[in-house]
């Protein structure tokens, strides 16, 4: 399947639809799964004790499991409320649940995937990234991609859908100066480098073996 640029995403009313509100009891849900609101600037701080606490690299593995298992969740939904819909649009669910959520806006470029032959490829920007934002806020531009929770999300998401390891890269980043962020996503084996790229990912534990 493919969804071009130009394409635009199915409904998401029927996601809206699994929000609810229990304030007396002090519940958010979506569909079975407990959320809550949390200020940017308060994942900001926790993020920053991390990175001044631990270093980067752990930082960046606790973020990437956050995000993992975030799209876990997201998957079993998506399973659920567009059960008998066509592939792209169950697909859809994940970036269409995080830009609810509140975490960013993703735009599909180039989407490919064939489930039964294991065949996947995925481009996609970023636009507003919460994760960019706050790094950028507290610590200003840097040298390297630091949507590190996204990229967790993109990754363990697919994985699920895929039943197989897709490894997503974050190729452009606005927190390392550049226009846009702008991801990449397909099997390990189809990565240069691919070595390098599962030692970054084994830094989360759980995104190094990902079981959908």
């Amino acid at each position: 399947s493919r969804h071009g640029k130009k394409s635009a995403y199915p409904s998401n009313h029927d996601l809206k639809t699994m929000i609810r509100f229990e304030e007396e009891a002090g519940n958010i849900w979506l569909g079975q799964q407990r959320m809550i609101l949390l200020h940017a600037s308060a994942f900001g701080s926790i993020r920053s004790e991390l990175i001044e606490s631990f270093g980067e690299d752990y930082a960046r593995g606790i973020l990437m499991r956050m995000g993992y298992t975030a799209a876990q969740s997201d998957m079993q939904l998506a399973k659920k409320i567009r059960a008998d819909a066509a592939t792209m649009e169950r697909f859809l669910v994940g970036p269409q649940l995080h830009a609810l959520e509140g975490v960013v806006s993703a735009e599909p470029i180039r989407v490919e995937m064939d489930i039964d032959k294991g065949h996947f490829y995925a481009e996609f920007t970023w636009k507003n990234s919460f994760e960019a934002a706050e790094h950028m806020r507290l610590y200003g531009l840097t040298d390297h991609p630091v949507c590190w929770n996204l990229l967790g999300y993109a990754t363990g998401y697919t994985s699920a859908f895929m039943g197989k390891p897709i490894y997503f890269k974050e190729v452009e980043c606005i927190g390392k100066g550049d226009s846009q962020c702008r991801i990449i996503g397909k099997p390990l084996e189809d990565w240069e480098g691919a070595n390098e790229l599962k030692d970054l990912f084994s830094i989360s534990g759980k995104c190094a073996n990902m079981k959908p």
